[in-house]
Order: C-alpha cells, then structure tokens, then sequence
C-alpha cells in the first residue's frame, strides 16, 4: 500500500499502460460503481483489485481510535507521514492460478507497485505487518524482486 501526498486522477489507458509494463500483458479493467476501485483480470489467471481512495487512511476510524494508532506510532516523521497523507492505493490478490503461492502473489503484488510508485508517495505500508517505511526511489527496484518484504523490512530475515 502507498500513503499518498494527495488524491491521483488516473485514467483507465494510462493504468493499462502501467499494467502492460508490469506483466508484458494488457489486461481487462473493469471499472464498477466504486470509481477507487478497478479489478484487473489477466489473461494468465491472476486477477487483482487497484483501491485507491482520497483520503486518509484512518479516515474511517473514530477519533478514538485513530488517536490509538497515531500514539502508537514512536518515531516522529512516520507519525508525521502518516497523520499527513491524503490519500491512498493498494493493490490486492483476488485469484491467482492454481499453484500459485502466496510468495508468487507478492512478487506480482509488487511489480505492479513499482509501476505505481511516483513522486506523490509519502510512505510504502504492509498491513499485514502494520509496518510502514517513508518511500525512497530505490524501493521500486526491491518490489519487482522476489523477497521484497524481506528485503524492505516488513518480514524478518529467514
């Protein structure tokens, strides 16, 4: 997931070029009532989900419990990033092909992200992990590597 400077009006050709730089294929968008929200079915059996929405995302939590998160943030210019951030995209598995392990599923994850990355991103998040890196350039190179979780700090060394 990106923290974003701010909300991104992307239009479906240049995502399809993103998606043809990532996979060496085009692939079928389908844009339903949600416009944040766009399933991209690939012609060899993955299918993922583009979220992207204009706000921040704590955004749907209480007060409360967004003070809870935001206090449990120690370093000060991650708190700062995340506080600031105005928008947000991730990029989710909604079927991949059979045999395809959750390794291969990041590894696809993450070429499409390095697609994504641009000079609006703040901050690179794993939810799973509930860890997050301010963005540098360099990570693009890590997310189209198999292991980038491990290389970009969000799971530990084996």
């Amino acid at each position: 997931m990106y923290l974003l400077e701010g909300a991104r009006d992307d239009a479906p050709s240049q995502l399809q070029d993103l998606v043809k730089r990532a996979y060496g294929q085009e692939g079928k968008l389908i844009r339903d009532n949600d416009p944040g929200y766009t399933t991209i079915e690939l012609n060899d059996g993955w299918t993922l989900a583009l979220i992207q929405r204009p706000s921040n995302y704590l955004e749907p939590m209480s007060k409360q419990d967004r003070l809870a998160v935001l206090n449990s943030i120690r370093d000060p210019e991650q708190r700062m990033l995340f506080e600031s951030h105005q928008a947000w995209l991730s990029v989710d598995v909604l079927q991949r092909p059979p045999g395809a392990d959750e390794e291969a599923a990041y590894a696809r994850l993450g070429l499409l992200m390095a697609e994504l990355a641009g000079p609006d991103v703040l901050a690179i998040m794993h939810p799973d992990s509930n860890r997050f890196f301010a963005f540098d350039t360099k990570m693009v190179q890590a997310l189209r590597r198999p292991g980038y979780l491990v290389e970009l700090g969000f799971r530990p060394r084996p």
